[in-house]
């Protein structure tokens, strides 16, 4: 047993043989013999190599990932300087990047030896991602596939020559994928996503897998000859808001790919906040038919706000349509094509035979909640599929603002708003919302609620309402926070939590709260 560690540069995997592979602990200086480049076709074999070819045996992708490269110099604060030219770095002997892979995170150097240019050293930096005593042989499983090298070894049909010309071998890590239902199709120019029917309870069933419910923008990622375009959920095109996120053109390994994922910008726990979300989007409030606002297409982002772009399907892949393909294998292809970076990662997925396990420590974290996804699930664009379902933490409620009251004593531009959901094909009043604002959202929901006014009229059960209440059209929507739904069918104690930009009239359909 022995590890392979590769970094692709100037069109070749730079190679080195790690004898005890490589580590998270910063004590440990693994040597790194450097052998001969391997052809970037390798990248993603998993299978085996003849017996007497140079490394037969069998062959795990054990960990891949982004690379970025640093300077060898370190900056004032000591942070890394820009990065300086990696093959200069090469020919120096003193290779210094940063990893991020699934299982290898963090800085590194790999440093020649000054007693053999053969040898290397790989050495961890004290970083966050920094682990002592790290054993490099508790993760025996590939991250493509999830198998384990006997696994692996079994799938015979899988081979590697490595004594003849790289090209058209064949064999890589997509060859234990079912893509049968796969069908030939042109790239799509956009593309609705799909999304989840609200239930009330976690449940266990292997049939089934459970993600984390984030709490952030649904984001498509068309990705197509070295070019990345970003549409939000509604179609907009959303590429200037993220430009961190052109990354996609190499961190996915397909000529052409769509993906589906969230944007969320994370905490200081690292937890999803839709607050700092809004607030590197500038998407504090929207109007339909209104001017430009931060946020939308032509605004400048706020990228001193990081944001991550959690990918948990792909939809189109070289040439093919897969939206006829079970989830179980989209998900497998997107293991098998998507690099991790600083500003993408793939969206973990957990067994359904834990999902209320999950959806109670999701709960106690004090996160949103959790969705679950039928394994056998197609794609169906554009539709809300009882296949995939969300299931919240705590009681929530997307309603469409419909008017406001008068402010009282030292508040100004209004004192509540007015709510409502969908009750079939009617807007019906559903009550009042007016803790959860500060001055700026004041005085921008009011700026947005204005031009509504004209041709307003009140929603069904309209009569439930505050008198003093100016209504306007519903096109200004919000998530609401509350304790129950009241005997007339409304919300009691409600807090807003967010205005919502990307939301539409059929999402403020009532839900189901939690069990």
């Amino acid at each position: 047993l022995h590890y392979d560690f590769r970094l692709e540069l100037n069109g070749v995997l730079v190679s080195w043989a790690v004898p005890k592979g490589p580590s998270l602990d910063p004590a440990d200086r693994r040597l790194a013999m450097h052998v001969e480049d391997h052809p970037v076709e390798y990248f993603d074999f998993e299978g085996g190599i003849p017996r007497g070819q140079y490394g037969g045996g069998t062959v795990m992708v054990w960990d891949w990932g982004g690379v970025r490269w640093l300077s060898p110099h370190r900056s004032g604060s000591g942070a890394p300087a820009e990065a300086d030219d990696p093959a200069a770095m090469l020919a120096r002997g003193d290779l210094k990047f940063e990893l991020y892979g699934r299982k290898l995170k963090g800085e590194y150097a790999i440093v020649r030896s000054s007693k053999d240019e053969k040898a290397w050293f790989l050495i961890k930096k004290r970083d966050e991602a920094a682990a002592p005593g790290y054993d490099v042989t508790e993760q025996d499983r590939s991250v493509l596939s999830g198998r384990t090298l006997a696994e692996i070894a079994a799938g015979a049909e899988r081979t590697w020559h490595s004594d003849r010309p790289a090209s058209g071998q064949g064999g890589g890590a997509t060859a234990f994928l079912d893509l049968a239902k796969a069908r030939p199709a042109a790239f799509p120019a956009e593309l609705a996503p799909m999304l989840a029917t609200p239930a009330t309870a976690a449940f266990d069933d292997p049939d089934w897998s459970y993600e984390i419910k984030l709490d952030g923008f649904r984001t498509i990622a068309l990705v197509r000859d070295g070019k990345v375009r970003l549409l939000s959920r509604r179609g907009l095109d959303a590429t200037r808001q993220y430009p961190e996120l052109l990354t996609l053109a190499i961190l996915t390994r397909a000529a052409d790919a769509v993906l589906d994922g969230e944007v969320v910008a994370l905490d200081d726990e690292g937890r999803p906040s839709f607050g700092r979300l809004q607030e590197r989007t500038g998407s504090w409030v929207r109007t339909r038919g209104g001017p430009v606002a931060r946020g939308e297409p032509g605004a400048e982002p706020h990228p001193a706000i990081p944001i991550v772009f959690y990918v948990f399907d792909v939809l189109h892949h070289d040439g093919r349509s897969l939206q006829g393909v079970p989830l179980r294998d989209r998900r497998r292809l997107l293991e098998a094509i998507l690099l991790d970076g600083p500003n993408v990662r793939r969206l973990e997925a957990f067994g359904g035979a834990d999902g209320t396990l999950l959806f109670q420590a999701v709960k106690a974290q004090g996160q949103e909640g959790v969705v679950a996804k039928r394994l056998d699930s197609v794609y169906r664009p554009g539709t809300r599929s009882r296949h995939w379902l969300k299931i919240k933490a705590n009681r929530e409620q997307a309603c469409a603002v419909v008017g406001y009251t008068p402010p009282q004593g030292g508040r100004k531009h209004f004192g509540s708003l007015a709510l409502a959901v969908l009750t079939g094909e009617d807007l019906t009043y559903c009550g009042q919302v007016g803790s959860g604002f500060d001055e700026k959202l004041l005085a921008s929901v009011m700026a947005s609620l204005k031009p509504l006014e004209a041709g307003a009229t009140p929603p069904a059960n309209a009569a439930l309402a505050p008198r003093e209440t100016t209504w306007v059209r519903p096109a200004l929507f919000c998530e609401v926070k509350f304790n129950e739904w009241t005997r007339e069918g409304l919300l009691r104690q409600a807090t807003l939590l967010r205005i919502r930009d990307d939301l539409t009239l059929e999402d403020c359909r009532r839900e189901p709260g939690p069990a």
